[in-house]
């Protein structure tokens, strides 16, 4: 019987301990959704282990622990009406949106920091950051150059999320921000609101009724100004145009006249240059004809060079020995 008896026991304690298993290994483990991630805290005592967060699966922490969970997917912040000055100290109302996560490696500091109720400080603070940002700008940038506005509210949004440090590991991966201080020597205070931006959308930009009046008045004002300077250079151009002309014109007459009196130069010269050879062509043919004819008196000679000329210059002239007559 006794030994009957201990086999009993022997088997309840094995049921028994079956089931503590069947029930505590299955309450040891705990999950974690795609979308959190967290850190092992106690249940009796409520502690929180802030040395390793943990992902996203199922994991063994412990019958007496759970999971204090934060989201690890994007969270999205909409600012529909902003009012703010701009550059000009105009009235603006602008509409955004970003989304932003929760750095991993500084989890703990959000963690110490500002326990679960991050999220409206860090909307508010974001807010600020725009708020401080926006009068930075004008107008005609608002309007015409969305691209550098958007960049310049999305970068003052990212330094109030994330501080100026380097997202760690970033060397390795090699997608570092320019300009951002190393992580390993960055202290709390460079690291904003341990939160990263990834995305920012600059939507509307809106002016008030009157401040459109203004806006319109003031730039008709600037187009009359830029109106009466153009006109002004206009006058100035024409009459810099109408010297310019006058004195091309007289450079152009001052040519002619030039040219004009080269060319009679020229004209002049070669007539006496082909007088000259006509002369000396002459003389040397006359003495040829006095040689061939076999005239040696300077009488004769001039007698002879007379009749020539009277001949060759003139073909209504008769010549005889006594007189000359005209032809009728």
């Amino acid at each position: 019987m006794a030994v009957e008896w201990q086999w009993k026991v022997l088997i309840g304690l094995g049921a028994l301990a079956a089931l503590l298993i069947i029930i505590l290994v299955p309450s040891s483990y705990a999950d974690l959704d795609y979308y959190e991630m967290g850190f092992v805290k106690s249940k009796t005592t409520g502690s929180v282990e802030t040395d390793k967060v943990y992902q996203s699966g199922r994991h063994w922490i412990g019958v007496t622990s759970t999971f204090k969970k934060f989201p690890a997917d994007f969270h999205t912040l909409d600012f529909p009406q902003i009012r703010v000055f701009n550059k000009e100290k105009l009235s603006i109302a602008l509409s955004c949106s970003l989304q932003y996560v929760l750095r991993e490696e500084d989890l703990y500091l959000l963690h110490d920091t500002y326990d679960l109720a991050y999220a409206p400080i860090i909307e508010s603070t974001t807010l600020a950051a725009i708020k401080s940002a926006a009068p930075f700008y004008t107008v005609d940038e608002y309007r015409l150059n969305r691209t550098m506005v958007d960049k310049g509210l999305s970068d003052a949004a990212a330094k109030a999320l994330g501080g100026i440090c380097c997202r760690k590991g970033c060397e390795a991966r090699g997608d570092c921000k320019p300009g951002c201080l190393t992580y390993s020597s960055c202290k709390k205070e460079d690291k904003g609101l341990f939160a990263a931006m990834r995305y920012f959308q600059l939507q509307n930009v809106d002016l008030t009724p009157e401040q459109q009046t203004r806006y319109l008045t003031r730039v008709l004002e600037q187009e009359k100004k830029d109106t009466e300077i153009f006109l002004q250079r206009e006058k100035l151009t024409r009459k810099n145009i109408e010297q310019e002309r006058l004195l091309i014109e007289n450079e152009a007459k001052e040519i002619a006249q030039k040219a004009a009196a080269d060319s009679t130069l020229i004209v002049a010269k070669a007539t006496a240059a082909a007088t000259a050879t006509t002369e000396n062509a002459r003389n040397q043919g006359l003495q040829l004809l006095y040689s061939t004819l076999n005239i040696t008196d300077m009488k004769h000679k001039n007698s002879m060079d007379y009749l020539r000329t009277l001949v060759q210059g003139q073909n209504n002239v008769y010549v005889g020995f006594q007189y000359m007559v005209a032809r009728p």
